[in-house]
């Protein structure tokens, strides 16, 4: 399941019904689409994937086999269990796999998203950018309570502080801003939206569907 991105009020509710219906059934249910977005691309040419997978926050091995680019949010449940997801094919996969982060926060539905990407980034400049994507989403309940320093000290970030002073920054708000304007490029209108080695897919994959696209 993703959540999509609606552009007015009565999209957000029924965005939010959608949800719910989602939860009490126990099952994916499709998200709408904006109407006014065109289809996410569903191959990305080689030129373009490796722009996009070169200049971003990445977990995993720089020269995996396999690599997944999402488009993600801090507090979309789904995307938590994408990470969650990458994880544990990472160890099963050592050194044959790697997750590209791009950023795509809904903010008209989560308030704290845009901030907690922000404050990934600044974390990411601490080369801790992985332990904060991962605290985050193992704690996605406390996004929008609990003080960044919070975050960053149990992600083992260096210097809370500087974190703290990277966040009023102009640098990683640029950042968040490129790839929303990338993911608009491409068409995503919800998260995740995951390409794997250039290929769209529908909806977050399982550990097992991944595992049998890795090269043997």
């Amino acid at each position: 399941m993703k959540i999509a991105l609606s552009p007015v009020a009565n999209g957000i509710v029924s965005a939010s019904a959608l949800i719910g219906l989602g939860l009490l059934l126990g099952r994916a249910q499709p998200r709408p689409r904006a109407p006014e977005m065109p289809p996410a691309v569903a191959e990305i040419e080689a030129d373009a994937w490796r722009a996009l997978t070169e200049d971003a926050a990445t977990i995993g091995a720089p020269a995996a086999a396999l690599t997944i680019l999402t488009f993600s949010d801090f507090q979309c449940p789904w995307c938590a269990q994408l990470a969650a997801s990458f994880r544990e094919l990472e160890r099963r996969n050592p050194g044959k796999v790697r997750m590209v982060y791009r950023h795509f926060p809904l903010d008209m539905i989560h308030a704290h998203a845009r901030e907690a990407a922000i404050a990934a980034e600044c974390a990411r400049e601490q080369n801790r950018f992985g332990a904060f994507h991962d605290t985050l989403f193992a704690a996605q309940d406390s996004i929008g309570t609990r003080a960044w320093e919070h975050f960053a000290a149990a992600a083992g970030v260096p210097d809370p502080a500087a974190l703290l002073a990277c966040m009023q920054a102009d640098s990683p708000k640029a950042r968040i801003e490129h790839d929303v304007r990338e993911a608009e490029r491409l068409g995503v209108a919800g998260t995740p939206t995951i390409w794997v080695n250039g290929m769209l897919f529908d909806d977050a994959p399982t550990p097992e569907r991944l595992q049998a696209l890795i090269p043997r």
